[in-house]
């Protein structure tokens, strides 16, 4: 193991403060009460840190042990309470400052693993659990099918792809961790912003039988075309 980096505590309570405002303005574009909006709050700014703790049995989550965090993510409940539709205007930057933190997260929760001797592709779940696990909760909370596993844009893998690299880079190349940190923050945040800007899609199951069996119909659509 190489030497750890340990995420400032203003940096961790931002991403906290932004994953609860993401989670109290889909509570209000749904028309949620008042709890409904504060249990969203606590989904986007703590799910994935709690999962995150509860995986690897290190002892209460950090969300309970931890001061700060429920105050900051009752803050955000409020101003996503009271303020919506004026949050609402500010939304690329939201967006492109959750790209950072996606990335962030899913190095803090691989480094966590990896620190109470996981083994590597341990960590590579737990980063990414760590990083989708709030988006997660919060479709579950409005009844949704989790975003994680639809077919749509590649934002929410490319935090599975910052966990591989992370842990590849620390734990099986020797990378110092400020290195393999800032390389996985960077390549989550081009595939998240590039997945909104250009609509790149994750790929479905290819079922190779069932294609094999449409590439042979093709010549015999043809020749019963030209017998017509």
């Amino acid at each position: 193991m190489t030497d750890s980096v340990t995420l400032p505590l203003y940096l961790d309570l931002t991403a906290v403060f932004l994953g609860g405002l993401s989670g109290s303005i889909h509570a209000v574009r749904r028309g949620f009460a008042v709890t409904g909006l504060v249990a969203m709050a606590i989904a986007g700014g703590l799910g994935g840190g709690i999962l995150r703790d509860l995986l690897l049995q290190s002892g209460p989550p950090a969300a309970l042990t931890r001061a700060w965090y429920l105050p900051t993510v009752l803050a955000a409940a409020g101003i996503g309470f009271f303020f919506g539709s004026f949050v609402k205007r500010f939304r690329k930057p939201i967006v492109l400052m959750d790209a950072v933190w996606l990335g962030l997260y899913a190095v803090v929760g691989a480094q966590k693993a990896l620190g109470l001797g996981f083994s590597g592709f341990s960590s590579i779940l737990v980063g990414a659990v760590t990083a989708t696990g709030g988006s997660v909760m919060m479709d579950l909370l409005a009844g949704q099918r989790p975003e994680l596993v639809q077919p749509g844009p590649i934002g929410h893998f490319g935090a599975v792809v910052g966990a591989v690299i992370y842990v590849a880079m620390e734990h099986w190349v020797g990378v110092p961790s400020l290195v393999a940190m800032i390389a996985t923050v960077a390549v989550v945040f081009v595939i998240r912003v590039a997945a909104l800007r250009f609509g790149i899609q994750v790929p479905t199951a290819l079922d190779i039988p069932e294609t094999i069996n449409k590439v042979k119909a093709r010549p015999r659509a043809r020749r019963g075309g030209k017998h017509r």
